[in-house]
C-alpha cells in the first residue's frame, strides 16, 4: 500500500487486505464500511494523523459481529482505537504505525480521546428515551465536521 506521507510503500497484502474489509463488511453489514469512511473523515478533520489503511486495520481489529446501531458502534471504535493507537499495531505482514513519531502517537491518542468522550456524550444525548437530537447533532458535528448533517 502506498504511504502518501512518507512516499513509501507500506510492506502489505492488499489482495488479502480487500478480502479481509469484504468478509468482515458481510459479517457485521452497511454499517462497517460507514464506520472507516466517518473515521477517514474524523480523522481528516483533526490533523490527519492516522493512514486511511491504519483506519481499516483499527476497524478490522475492532469489529466482528452485526453492527446495528451506527452511533454506538461509532462510539465504540474510538473506545477501541484510542488503546489500539497506543501501542505498536501488527497487521499481515508488517506494523501499520511505523509512520507514527512518538509526539505523532500522542496526538492521535488525545484526539481520539476526545472523540471517545464526545461520541459517548452524543449516543447518549439520543438513547433510550432520551431525545436531544439538537445536542447530539452538535457533538456529531465536533466529532465529524461540517460534512455531518446540521438536522436530523
Amino acid at each position: 500500500m502506498p504511504n502518501s506521507r512518507t512516499e513509501c510503500w507500506i510492506p502489505s497484502k492488499p489482495k488479502e487486505h480487500a478480502a479481509l474489509i469484504e468478509t468482515a463488511s458481510t459479517k457485521c453489514g452497511a454499517n462497517f464500511r460507514r464506520i472507516i469512511k466517518m473515521a477517514k473523515e474524523w480523522n481528516r478533520v483533526h490533523s490527519e494523523y492516522l493512514t486511511g489503511y491504519h483506519i481499516e486495520v483499527l476497524a478490522l481489529k475492532t469489529f466482528d459481529s452485526d453492527l446495528d446501531d451506527l452511533p454506538w458502534h461509532l462510539h465504540m471504535f474510538f473506545d477501541k482505537a484510542r488503546d489500539l493507537v497506543r501501542q505498536r499495531l501488527w497487521h499481515q505482514v508488517s506494523y501499520v504505525d511505523d509512520y507514527l513519531s512518538a509526539t505523532g502517537r500522542a496526538e492521535a491518542v488525545k484526539r481520539l480521546e476526545t472523540a471517545y468522550s464526545r461520541s459517548l456524550s452524543a449516543w447518549y444525548a439520543t438513547h433510550g428515551s432520551n431525545n436531544d437530537h439538537a445536542t447530539a447533532i452538535g457533538l456529531w458535528r465536533q466529532i465529524f465536521g461540517d460534512r455531518y448533517p446540521a438536522h436530523g
